[in-house]
């Protein structure tokens, strides 16, 4: 009962934070130009790819050690982390303020100045903080976790908003809120950790065994990350800045699908591991098709309504972002399909290492692909790159998964509605509906997906001719 009130205070806490961001899409869309807004989400992408190096990945040590001994052995074991993490930050500043020019310059030719200074100071507040945050987790101090996000994002985005309006800093007002509410956090979380009587250490045996554990997973994380900002590299390399911005903001508007994916996959991990544990995997099916078909609907609204949310949320300058919300969509779409049939590999213990893997192949592949369509298509060509990649790694997952646990996922029924969902989405390429159209043909779209979720002899029948032309012809 307690782990299940926690995980809804976790929930509802990262939604309300990351719902509300949505809600100030239309204001800075308004306040930033498009280069502003892509610089904004370039040097995001930094803060990502740096906070790896800062925090070495440490946090997977902190909960993966956390039950090991008494509440003293915990004081030297978080006490280790932190330092270490300070000690490491200090020797990548330094490193920062040698080649951070050409960082910066591989990224777009961004000024280095002000926003090395945003980087670090960012980057190391965000890893203290996440490291705390996830310490709360592990002592289940859920409603102090969900109070410091909520806080975090309301003192960061009043001081943004104020530096914006009032001051016309653009990209650095956000950046600013960021940095001051990171500062602000930093003594907070050093008053509390010193008043529960941490002890900062760096003893070597906790050190060595932290390190060992946390550098096999720096692979995954920076494949994972780099999945996320491949393509804006490439957008602010190939195209420009401008384009970066109005690429981000498309991207934004689908993450929605991404927060609900994620949110479903998080609230639903302990089901999922008993019911491989129990055999279960009726459920399995049955939750991965009901995952699947509700973020399918939430996709083609998106897509259908892509230019109208466009014109409600930002100004006429962000406008071609709409071409790209239909196929972004879908790539959370397939993500929530890759959590569902990728969690074998985390149920077996020998196949985890294959996670790693299938991160690094789709890495590789969104790389290539967005090489090669982005001079060709544009934005609409970094989008497809990011969702095929997707789409072709969860092709490795299903071969990989079925040599361990062959759980009967209805592939081609969600594959069918995948495809379909896909194509009602993006009619606004084939042809300009007018509002009540669209309106119409989502309602119906709703219906045609459960009703083809609920009739499985239509799915049969053509399983069943496709089958019987093999048999003809191997005859």
């Amino acid at each position: 009962m307690k782990a299940a009130k926690s995980t809804f205070i976790y929930l509802i806490s990262s939604l309300i934070e990351k719902g509300s961001a949505f809600l100030l899409i239309p204001f800075y869309t308004n306040y930033l130009s498009t280069s502003d807004y892509g610089i904004l989400s370039i040097i995001q992408a930094i803060i990502g790819i740096m906070t790896i190096f800062f925090m070495l990945s440490l946090n997977g040590a902190a909960s993966r050690y956390h039950f090991d001994g008494n509440n003293l052995y915990r004081k030297f074991h978080y006490g280790n982390i932190f330092l270490f993490v300070t000690i490491n930050s200090i020797l990548f500043t330094i490193v920062l303020l040698y080649f951070g020019d050409k960082l910066f310059q591989l990224f777009g030719n961004i000024p280095q100045y002000p926003y090395l200074l945003f980087v670090i100071v960012i980057v190391y507040g965000g890893s203290i903080f996440n490291i705390y945050q996830l310490k709360l987790q592990m002592e289940h101090k859920a409603i102090s976790y969900g109070i410091n996000n909520i806080v975090k994002f309301l003192l960061s985005s009043s001081i943004a908003i104020y530096l914006i309006v009032f001051l016309n800093k653009k990209a650095d007002g956000v950046l600013s809120g960021l940095m001051v509410t990171f500062i602000i956090f930093l003594v907070f979380i050093f008053f509390k950790l010193r008043q529960e009587k941490i002890v900062f250490n760096l003893n070597k045996k906790l050190l060595k065994r932290n390190i060992k554990y946390s550098v096999y997973l720096i692979p995954h994380n920076l494949a994972a990350l780099a999945m996320q900002f491949l393509d804006r590299f490439f957008i602010s390399n190939m195209l420009n800045l401008a384009q970066a911005g109005i690429y981000s903001l498309g991207g934004q508007i689908s993450m929605m699908l991404g927060i609900i994916a994620s949110a479903i996959n998080n609230a639903t991990v302990p089901m999922v591991l008993k019911a491989y544990k129990d055999e279960n995997y009726i459920y399995l099916k049955e939750l991965t098709n009901i995952s699947v078909i509700f973020l399918s609907i939430i996709a083609i609204f998106l897509g259908l309504f892509s230019p109208e949310i466009i014109h409600l949320v930002s100004s006429k300058e962000y406008f071609q972002a709409y071409t790209i919300i239909p196929i972004l969509s879908f790539y959370f779409v397939l993500q929530m399909y890759y959590f569902m049939t990728s969690s074998v590999l985390f149920y077996v213990e020998s196949a985890t290492k294959f996670v790693s893997i299938a991160t690094l192949i789709s890495m590789i592949l969104n790389f290539i692909l967005n090489y090669l369509l982005i001079p060709i298509y544009g934005i609409i060509g970094a989008s497809i790159a990011t969702m095929l990649s997707m789409w072709i790694v969860n092709y490795i997952v299903i071969f990989i998964a079925n040599k361990y646990i062959k759980v009967g996922f209805n592939h081609l029924k969600l594959h069918i509605i995948i495809v379909i969902s896909f194509v009602l989405s993006n009619i606004n390429f084939v042809i300009d509906l007018i509002f009540f159209i669209k309106v119409i043909l989502f309602i119906s779209s709703i219906g045609l997906l459960l009703f083809f979720e609920k009739n499985n002899s239509l799915l049969f029948d053509f399983k069943r001719k496709i089958n019987e032309k093999i048999i003809a012809k191997i005859s």
